[in-house]
């Protein structure tokens, strides 16, 4: 019996750290994957860094041999959540937040909760 309280929570726990990923808490509100970037720039405030990349989507060939390649440009905003805490980085495509990752160690006060 207490085997299968053991093995419970740490399914339960999976479960929270699989939910946990797919947000980020930024002050008193939490933004999702799924988000626009308006939702999120409303709830988190400006960045502490901005970028925009642009990533190959699909390329071609043409006969004659000339290259073809087709971007989309995807937005990066970073969150530096202070001392002993990670930066968050959030990633949009097409407006929508895609994804949440952490990027090394922040500096100065916390910011993030």
């Amino acid at each position: 019996m207490k085997n299968l309280f053991i093995f419970a929570g740490i399914l339960l726990f999976g479960f929270v750290s699989i939910a946990n990923a797919d947000s980020f808490r930024c002050g008193d509100s939490v933004v999702s994957t799924g988000d626009s970037k308006m939702e999120v720039l409303s709830k988190c405030g400006p960045p502490d860094y901005e970028e925009t990349v642009s990533y190959k989507t699909s390329g071609s060939v043409s006969s004659g041999g000339s290259v073809s390649l087709n971007t989309q440009p995807v937005d990066k905003l970073s969150y530096n959540c202070g001392d002993r805490r990670f930066i968050r980085v959030l990633t949009f495509r097409n407006g929508k937040l895609t994804r949440i990752e952490n990027s090394g160690y922040g500096s100065g006060p916390e910011k993030c909760n």
